[in-house]
């Protein structure tokens, strides 16, 4: 990330993660502190050290993340049928997969405009590729130590979570908030794990907390 930022000329910036991005961007504000002016997570999972880790999670990500913790062979076998299905037909395994989560999900996806639902599946493609080797590194960094501690992420933080959250229990952004020194938790109170339709309100809020942090006007 330093080095994109370096590419495209940003010297300050803030940094954004949803679901199992936010580890991400917590590590970029933990890495550079005096680059990241702020930071915002979004249905965020929290480090798989916190007590009650699978507490209320949904089943198949409970399965994904012991089978991750066994190894990447295990996590590849366990996810292989959806790799599948993520292939030949990205639409049924974002639904399949939806359903396993909150009724909130299935129906935002439902009220989406079309466009919309095709940009969102269009999203998951990359996923299924080669044979979804991203998707197990990507759990397997999950699961693992992110290898910072969260006690020492000075960088001003808001988190973002869904009431309804079954991918994600809420319980996770309580720990992080309980974690983080100089962050503000805000729930979404009829959302699931989605809430994608929430997006411009977060990133709105990001921009105003990056601005108010470097002390510069609004306009």
């Amino acid at each position: 990330m330093a080095a994109l930022a370096d590419h495209v000329g940003w010297d300050r910036f803030a940094a954004m993660g949803v679901s199992g991005g936010g580890p991400h961007a917590l590590a970029c504000a933990f890495t550079m502190p005096n680059r990241v002016t702020a930071a915002a997570v979004m249905s965020c999972v929290a480090p798989a050290s916190m007590p009650g880790f699978l507490h209320k999670m949904m089943r198949f990500n409970r399965e994904q993340a012991t089978a991750a913790q066994q190894g990447a062979q295990a996590h590849a076998q366990l996810i292989s049928a959806l790799v599948g299905l993520l292939r030949d037909d990205p639409w049924a395994f974002v639904r399949a997969f939806a359903k396993l989560g909150a009724p909130q999900d299935v129906e935002l996806l439902d009220a989406m405009p079309a466009a919309a639902q095709v940009a969102f599946v269009e999203a998951f493609t990359d996923l299924g590729q080669q044979s979804g080797r991203g998707w197990t590194d990507d759990f397997s960094a999950l699961v693992a130590d992110w290898g910072f501690p969260l006690q020492q992420v000075s960088t001003r933080v808001h988190i973002w979570h869904g009431h309804h959250d079954r991918n994600v229990p809420p319980t996770h952004a309580d720990f992080l908030a309980d974690q983080l020194p100089n962050a503000t938790l805000m729930w979404f109170e009829d959302a699931g794990h989605l809430a994608v339709d929430q997006l411009a309100l977060v990133v709105t809020d990001l921009i105003k907390l990056s601005i108010d942090v470097d002390g510069l006007s609004a306009s």
